[in-house]
């Protein structure tokens, strides 16, 4: 069974012109469907959904005036576009498909799978959009560094086809740590929790995250994440764009 979804120019402009502001606050999990969908500072239009697909399904999708970074949630997909050929893309993996890719996600294992969608537009017209290519970092390639509240993945830090930057990284906190003071930043942020329990300060108040939940943190919005477990670390990829 596929699932083909391709971009229609009439509907995306209609999207833009109704975009309201995103809030920062907590997005709780969803097995499928979109849990955020508005205008950021840098983007409009901006949405993460997730996407589940039973064995054999498909899905495949046409990037036009956009691009996706795709976060794999659940189980191994075949990925493929004009640019990438991955027969093995595993659980936590990512992909930056690029505005004018086009790709196709197979679910080829005898599980369900799942993975998020993050689209955005840039509102900015970028010298680089169309010099920018498509790219994979697998989890396991990604080296695991150790320090004093628990660890941290780096996947990569650069301009994409609608950012001036994307940095992307996964951190491990241990339990009952926090791991800053509330701060602020010109980025915006997402944290995407993979595993365990946190609470995050944004501003004056004070959201609960779980595996599969989503805080969107504002241009200059104090913050702060906490791991809320007396006894189990969390684990979360942080994502920032400008």
């Amino acid at each position: 069974m596929i699932r083909n979804y391709l971009s229609v120019l009439m509907i995306f402009h209609s999207f833009i012109l109704n975009a309201q502001p995103i809030p920062s606050t907590v997005y709780h999990a969803k097995e499928n469907g979109v849990m955020i969908k508005g205008e950021s500072n840098v983007a409009n239009p901006y949405s993460i959904e997730t996407v589940k697909l039973k064995p054999g399904q498909q899905y495949a999708h046409k990037l036009i005036g956009s691009e996706n970074l795709i976060i794999n949630k659940q189980g191994v997909l075949g990925l493929q576009s004009k640019q990438l050929n991955v027969p093995a893309f595993t659980k936590n993996s990512i992909a930056i498909i690029m505005n004018g890719d086009q790709y196709t996600l197979k679910n080829t294992m005898q599980q369900d799978a799942a993975f998020y969608i993050i689209s955005l537009t840039c509102k900015a017209s970028l010298e680089h959009r169309d010099t920018c290519h498509s790219f994979v970092r697998l989890w396991e390639d990604v080296p695991f560094k150790t320090h004093e509240k628990g660890g941290v993945r780096n996947f990569f830090k650069q301009a994409t086809s609608e950012t001036q930057v994307l940095d992307m990284h996964v951190t491990t906190l241990n339990a009952g740590l926090k791991s800053h003071d509330p701060h602020t930043h010109k980025a915006e942020e997402i944290v995407v929790m993979i595993e365990g329990h946190t609470e995050m300060q944004i501003g004056d108040q004070f959201y609960q995250g779980k595996s599969g939940d989503v805080y969107f943190l504002g241009s200059m919005i104090p913050h702060a994440i906490r791991n809320t477990s007396f006894d189990k670390p969390s684990t979360y990829y942080a994502i920032q764009w400008d």
